[in-house]
């Protein structure tokens, strides 16, 4: 009984520490430890610009006026948020050439986009009867929000912050922030 106390103990007072990148962040319920900060999706306790294993460090400049790029499930995929408000036909030549309106291929990657509210552009759209990302592949039933796709709403797609959900109420001559990803191609 003395050990058991004792490893107890010992246990309780054990702090190993957090390491430079150990963890990703950003998504809803996942905070980095004290001792550290969430910086491009990953616990910083350094202040190099780049972690080891961040999928977001060959990729190219964000376009102007966007946040710093956050990783994406996608191999080297990462997305930025884009605060200046554009209607859905500008976002994609505003993303280019080297960056794409915002493909968020799955409900996980939805919920790795750093923002908790607010309306923002995505890069799908309704092709006849059904929704497809710009590159072609459809768009996931589970990324939609309880009563979306909307068939009689807007062709355009955008993602509800405060749900991390999509949705197609709103114009598509609306001018909403929007999302890219990287890389420009699937």
């Amino acid at each position: 009984m003395r050990v058991l106390v004792l490893a107890i103990a010992l246990a309780g007072c054990y702090d190993p520490g957090v390491e430079d990148c150990q963890f990703t962040c950003g998504m809803p319920g996942m905070a980095c430890p004290d001792g550290s900060e969430c910086r491009n999706g990953f616990c910083r306790t350094s202040d190099a610009l780049t972690c080891q294993n961040d999928p977001c460090a060959g990729a190219p400049e964000p376009p102007p006026n966007c946040s710093e790029k956050f990783p994406l499930l996608e191999t080297n995929g990462c997305g930025v948020v884009c605060p200046s408000t554009l209607d859905p036909p500008m976002v994609q030549a505003a993303c280019g050439p080297n960056w794409r309106a915002g493909i968020l291929d799955n409900r996980a990657e939805l919920d790795r986009v750093p923002v908790t509210m607010g309306k923002h552009w995505v890069g799908a759209q309704r092709v006849s009867t059904q929704f497809q990302w710009f590159s072609g592949a459809p768009v996931e039933a589970s990324s939609w929000d309880s009563g979306f796709p909307n068939l009689t709403g807007s062709a355009c797609v955008y993602m509800e912050g405060s749900r991390h959900r999509l949705r197609n109420d709103r114009p598509c001559d609306e001018d909403q922030p929007y999302i890219c990803t990287y890389p420009p191609t699937n």
